[in-house]
Formats: structure tokens, sequence, C-alpha cells
């Protein structure tokens, strides 16, 4: 699951209503101020909006069971870590809507030991894989009216690839989102999901996006289903603390030589992340991270060359493990073509 243009569309509507409060004998730099001031807050609640994000996180060992589609397959430990870049580049901003593109790197370490087969037939070893991946991706985004509502409207095509680029996998995504409730210290935001990805179960979804600000404590409160629940408390000018639970999904590719399985397969997961994230601005456009909890696996699927979410090779199941999680980050910083 791409997270990144639903985050965009919360703060893309909202920021359209905040610059329609602005008096507009506002001189131009100093609009251009308050929408900098704006976003880098919003940047602060949606970690997502961040211009550049990187990130390692990091698993213990925990258990892992298989199966194939016609029974058990092995059992035995699982260990994964990743390291994550993402840099997101607004090219083009108007009145009208933006362009958005993202470039991005990921690495990929996993390790599969103390493994006991179910079946003679089809042997599984301990494995290590490291596995490099380059994502790319564009957003297309515009705002208008439809009878006199505001509605907010994305086309996203991102892909991932291994560096030779001779594997990918592309997914097309459209989302619209109108608000509902908008006023000084709370928004409501409804809107829908359309999604081109052979690997999802469903081809659409809605989604809910609420937040309540709470300016006596410094706290905010944030619910982006299905993606996130939190819960954040300002402790000081520069620094965060936050509870929250977060869906996201990984993809990777790997090769494994066997003769029960093909030797190209993509490793597919969705994750829930749930715990505590401690944020400290210790620059103007830099932020520092650091998080732990515990690691939860929804669904994880091995495919081959198809990717249908009913046609895997090796279905997973893995226990709760606890992780850890640090980076760094760089609030929006690049000014786009305008």
């Amino acid at each position: 699951m791409n997270k990144f243009p639903l985050a965009l569309f919360l703060i893309t509507a909202s920021f359209s209503a905040v610059a329609q409060d602005i008096k507009p004998t506002l001189k131009e730099k100093q609009l251009d101020s308050i929408k900098e001031e704006r976003l880098d807050q919003a940047a602060l609640l949606y970690p997502r909006l961040r211009q550049l994000n990187i990130v390692h996180q990091h698993g213990l060992k925990g258990n892992i069971s298989a199966q194939d589609q016609t029974g058990p397959l092995y059992d035995g430990k699982f260990q994964s870590a990743r390291t994550t870049i993402q840099f997101n580049l607004p090219l083009v901003e108007s009145k009208l809507g933006s362009v958005i593109a993202n470039v991005g790197a990921i690495h990929q370490f996993s390790s599969l030991s103390e493994v006991g087969s179910h079946n003679p037939s089809k042997s599984v070893d301990d494995l290590t894989q490291y596995t490099p991946m380059v994502s790319l991706g564009l957003t297309l985004a515009r705002r208008d009216s439809i009878f006199n509502r505001p509605f907010t409207y994305s086309a996203t095509v991102s892909g991932i690839f291994n560096p030779s680029f001779t594997r990918s996998r592309i997914t097309v995504q459209g989302i619209i989102m109108t608000p509902l409730i908008q006023n000084a210290n709370t928004t409501l935001m409804g809107g829908m999901v359309v999604s081109i990805d052979p690997s999802s179960p469903i081809p659409a979804f809605l989604l809910l996006s609420y937040s309540r600000r709470f300016p006596e404590s410094k706290m905010n409160f944030m619910i982006d289903l299905p993606a996130r629940i939190a819960l954040r408390k300002a402790t000081s000018a520069r620094s965060s603390l936050t509870v929250q639970s977060e869906l996201g999904g990984s993809n990777s590719f790997f090769e494994y030589e066997s003769l029960a399985l093909p030797k190209k397969l993509t490793f597919s997961t969705l994750e829930i992340k749930t715990g505590l994230l401690y944020e400290y601005r210790f620059a103007k456009k830099m932020v520092f991270s650091l998080s732990a909890g515990a690691l939860s696996t929804a669904t994880s699927k091995v495919f081959g060359e198809s990717v249908k979410s009913d046609d895997y090779i090796v279905k997973n199941k893995f226990g709760t493990v606890p992780f850890a999680q640090f980076g760094i980050s760089f609030l929006p910083f690049w000014r786009p073509f305008k």
C-alpha cells in the first residue's frame, strides 16, 4: 500500500482552505512564508509529506510457518531489516493542482533459519538474502469543485525495480477526497481509492480521515483509515511523542535455487506497526526520529510470474516480534515551478 498519495491529499485539500483564509492584501513573500510554515507543520503530523525520508527498520527474529496450495511446507525462524530512502520532488504547482515525482532506494535484508520442511518433495533450506531495489513514482493532483463542493483528486503511477531494471512491479492508483467537516481544530474528510494492482484482493476501498487538534494540551489525534491511527503530543517546541498504529505494505524481489520453486520470486507483505515514536527537530528543516514497538504481519505471500492475490506459491504466517526504527527526514524545502 502506498500511503504517500493519501497524506498528499489530506494536506492538499486542507491547504487550499488555509490559503483561502489568507487576506489577499498580503504581499507574495508573506503569503509564501505562511504557506511554508503551514506545510512544515503538516509534514510534522504526516511524515510521508516530508521532502526526504531516510529510515532503517529492524525486527527481531520470530517464528514463521509456511504453506503452499497443497498444504504445510515448512516452519522456522525469520528476521528482516529494511533501509528505505524516499525523495518527494514537487515539479509543478498551480492554482488547479500539482505534479509530484517520487524517487527512492530500498535495501531489504532477510534471514530464514532453523528450517524444518514438512514436504520432502519441496525441501526448503536456510536462506540469507539481500535485495536492493529502486522505486519511482509520479502523482498528478488537482483541486476542483463539483456542485459547489471542493474535491481533491489524483492519479499515481508507481513501481519498484531491481537495479538492472529487468524486473518490475507497477501499480496505478486513483484517489478522490472531499472535506466533510472543517474548522479551526477539526477536520473530517471522506473519499475513495481505486487501485490497479494484481496482488491486491480488492480493487477499491473507502477512505476516512479525521484529525482533531487540542491547542491547550498541545496534542493532535489523527485517524486515517485504513492506514493509521495516532495520538501526538508536543513535548517541547522541538520534540514530540506519538502513540500510533500504522498499516504498510512492502514488496521485494529475490531468487531461490530450488527445483520445487520458480527461480524468480516476489515476496509481498502487509505489516502493522504499533508503538511509540519520538521525534526531535534539531534544525529548521531536519527531524530525527526513533520508534519501537510490536511488528505484526497481516498477510505475507510469495508469488512467481503471476502476482494475483489468490495465485500465490507460498503463504506465510509470522509471529509478532519487537522492532526498532530510526531515521532522519527533511521538511519540505524544494520550491516547484509555478
